[in-house]
């Protein structure tokens, strides 16, 4: 059984969407949040890794959810 989506009080967790694409490219250059990385990620990158994500789910079941906060999305 594949679980898409999760909840808790103020938090969602879920699968990648096509909208994530610009907030998670924000999140990878920006150099404070990526400090410890190898490097900050361009938007083709980033894009990259929403698809590996995503295929990684289809083939296991199982991936890294994206994080939304119930109050702002």
């Amino acid at each position: 059984m594949k679980i898409d989506r999760f909840e808790t009080e103020r938090l969602i967790l879920r699968l990648w969407q096509d909208s994530d694409s610009e907030p998670f490219f924000e999140l990878n250059r920006d150099p404070e949040v990526v400090r410890y990385f190898p490097s900050a990620l361009n938007h083709i990158e980033s894009n990259a890794l929403i698809q590996a994500l995503k295929n990684c789910y289809d083939q296991n079941g199982f991936c890294p959810w994206a994080a939304e906060l119930k109050d702002t999305h």
